[in-house]
């Protein structure tokens, strides 16, 4: 209940400077990445999602990735232009996919949840930053698992059964109503920013 995953556009170790009349919040947030992936944002000056990442089975599924940033366009805003310019350069088509981050509530010592220091079998290295919470979309952790892994995120037994029936009679209406109970991931979040501001 203390951390929540949440997707940034970019997370750009640049902070802008905010105008005279807004107040900036800034909130800690951590990404793991790949020495290679840590090797690239040394070099742009910014970390940003790979591609290549993408088109690897093994790592995201084909929604799961694409869903996070239409929301996050929905839900935060557009990327900025140089942002989506790189990432067509480098080989992606459509939105540019965010950067996955942990973001801690109760303590801003360290993340609540340490990952294994390994990223599609590679070392990795835990990055910490801090962003404008306006550039993060917070889901709820445990819940963002359910579309990292693609499978629904049923509410009752029964929607969990409606579900199953529908994968295999209409897989149309069961891709459409994953995607439907995906939105449950922010939903989630509502309680907990609420026990801790």
């Amino acid at each position: 209940m203390g951390a929540c995953a949440g997707f940034a556009c970019d997370s750009n170790a640049q902070q802008r400077t905010p105008t005279a009349d807004e107040a900036t919040i800034m909130v800690r947030v951590w990404t793991l990445q790949s020495l290679s992936g840590y090797e690239a944002a040394l070099k742009a000056g910014a970390v940003r999602a790979s591609p290549k990442h993408l088109e690897n089975g093994d790592f995201c599924n084909e929604d799961s990735y694409g869903f996070m940033s239409h929301e996050l366009q929905k839900r935060v805003g557009p990327c900025p232009a140089e942002v989506s310019q790189s990432w067509l350069e480098r080989g992606g088509s459509g939105l540019p996919a965010p950067v996955w981050v942990w973001q801690q509530f109760r303590s801003r010592a360290q993340p609540e949840y340490v990952p294994e220091p390994w990223v599609c079998g590679e070392r990795a290295v835990l990055l910490e930053a801090e962003v404008p919470r306006e550039e993060v979309l917070p889901s709820q952790f445990n819940a963002f698992n359910h579309v990292l892994n693609d499978i629904p995120l049923p509410l009752t037994e029964e929607e969990d059964e409606e579900l199953s029936a529908l994968k295999t009679t209409e897989p149309e209406a069961f891709r459409e109503r994953k995607l439907q109970s995906w939105q449950r991931i922010f939903e989630a979040l509502v309680c907990l920013f609420l026990q801790v501001l």
